[in-house]
This record gives C-alpha cells, sequence and structure tokens, in this order.
C-alpha cells in the first residue's frame, strides 16, 4: 500500500519532518535526522585544576585514552609515601628477629629449669616474652599489609586524576581549559561516536504497526541523492505521539570511515513487504 501523510505533520520534536510518500507498493518513504550513535558528555571522575589538554575538537581518539590531566603534584607525592612504606620490610625483620631471640631465650630457660639453674617463673616469663613477640610480628604484618592496600588507593586516586575517553569517538567540544577547575558534575570534554550514525525519524501508527526491529532499509542523504546506504530498523518507540498520529522509528547506520554526518536530513525507504 502506498502510505501519505499531510505536510501538517511537519515540526515534529527535534525537527522531524513528517511527511511521507509511497515511492512503489510496499515502500515508505520517511524524513528523519541523523544523529551520533553516543554524544557523550565526560566528566571528571576527580576534582581538581586541569594541568594539562591533551586533545583539540575535531581528534579521534581510542576507548581509554587520556583527555586532560589534573593538577596531582600533592597526590604523587602522597604515593611516593606510600610506596615507600610499603615497600620497607624494616620493621618486619626487627619483629622476626626479636621473635627468633625471644625463642632462643625461652630453650634457654627450659634448659636451666631441667638444671634446677632456672625457676618455673623464669619459663613462664620467657614464654610470655615470646607470645608478645610473635603479637608484634603479626601486627607488623598487618601494617605492612595497610601501608601496601594505603598505596593502591592513592594508585587509584591518582590515576583518576587522567580523564580518559569512556569509548572512542571524535572529540566535538573542549568544554574546560588549563587553570579551570574540573568538577565531578561539570562536563570537561563532548565525545560524540560517529562509527554508527543513527537515524530517527517518524512513521504514521499504521506504519508503525507493520514495522520490526531487523528490517532492512535504504537511507538518502539530502546532500547525496544519488547515493543510497543500507541500514537498519532497530527500534520502534512503543510510545505513539498522540498529537501527530506518528511513532517514532530508530534506524542504525554503518559509518566505519566517519564519512557520513550526523546533523542531516535523510530520506528513509522501508519495504513493508520485507
Amino acid at each position: 500500500a502506498i502510505v501519505a501523510v499531510p505536510l501538517a505533520l511537519a515540526a515534529l520534536a527535534g525537527g522531524w519532518c513528517g511527511a511521507w510518500a509511497g515511492q512503489a507498493p510496499g515502500v515508505v518513504e520517511a524524513r528523519g535526522v541523523t544523529e551520533p550513535s553516543h554524544d557523550i558528555e565526560v566528566v571528571s571522575p576527580q576534582s581538581g585544576v586541569i594541568e594539562r589538554v591533551l586533545v583539540q575538537e575535531g581528534d579521534r581518539v581510542a576507548s581509554g585514552q587520556p583527555l586532560m590531566e589534573l593538577d596531582a603534584g600533592v597526590q604523587k607525592a602522597k604515593l611516593a609515601v606510600g610506596e615507600h612504606r610499603a615497600k620497607s620490610t624494616a620493621a618486619l625483620e626487627a619483629a622476626d628477629a626479636d621473635l627468633k631471640a625471644k625463642r632462643v631465650a625461652l630453650e634457654r630457660q627450659k634448659t636451666l629449669r631441667i638444671q634446677n639453674v632456672a625457676s618455673a617463673a623464669d619459663v613462664d616469663e620467657a614464654e610470655l616474652a615470646v607470645k608478645l613477640a610473635e603479637s608484634r610480628l603479626a601486627a607488623a604484618k598487618d601494617e605492612q599489609v595497610m601501608y601496601k592496600l594505603d598505596a593502591d588507593v592513592n594508585r587509584a586516586i591518582l590515576d583518576r586524576m587522567t580523564v580518559r575517553a569512556p569509548m572512542g569517538g571524535i572529540v566535538l567540544r573542549r568544554l574546560q581549559d588549563v587553570g579551570e577547575i574540573a568538577e565531578v558534575t561539570k562536563p570537561v570534554v563532548r565525545l560524540v561516536v560517529l562509527d554508527v550514525v543513527h537515524i530517527m525519524a517518524y512513521v504514521p501508527l499504521d506504519v508503525a504497526t507493520k514495522l520490526r526491529p531487523g528490517m532492512m532499509a535504504k537511507a538518502k542523504f539530502d546532500e547525496q541523492p544519488d547515493a543510497q546506504h543500507e541500514c537498519r530498523l532497530i527500534m520502534v518507540d512503543p510510545v505513539a505521539d498522540a498529537a501527530s498520529m506518528t511513532t517514532r522509528i530508530k534506524l542504525e547506520l554503518a559509518n566505519p570511515e566517519g564519512k557520513l554526518p550526523a546533523g542531516h536530513r535523510v530520506t528513509v525507504y522501508l519495504s513493508l513487504g520485507g
């Protein structure tokens, strides 16, 4: 069936056009707009003064790539102290040596007791000294573990003072610069992903009921009327727009080289026959 909807349905949310015309039996034409598959406002995981900006607008970045660095002088010093304590074994070695000495002293007191030279009280005192030395060694081991954990915490905090890309994409805007204060609630970079672009369009309700995710379609950019691009329907909005009697749909268009732009008008051709 050929579907046609009056131009009065134009001016839908986001500027989508709502005029359709059938191009062939069973084919529906819908006007839409391309969008990045992801549009991310990257925030700093840690508050602080921005010391370095490592990217420019328009740069392609990989997932995990550093975008900005905060002033980390104090944190680096804390980490250096923590790592030194974690690596130092002096207290542990001293406690271990003391325990060994106390055990030797205990054995000597036991021998002297057999020879009736030392009293039972002397043996008890030596045994108590060994138990205290064992406690001191256990405490030294626990302290060593805590130093290592503290160093790990400081290392993690230092790592959070580098703002990284949550995924690969293109730097669209640098929202803060060197010397400004980055906050955990304030975006510092806007990142878009164009390896895949989405097409947002509206179709009449009777058409929407015939569409299923996974259906293939064709898209034409207004600026490239002679080129067709294959796309795939990924979503039919379960909530319709009652005022216009239309439903929003989303299609996925592969764009591995990033040549197809976002924010452009396109015409989508959907075949209801398959």
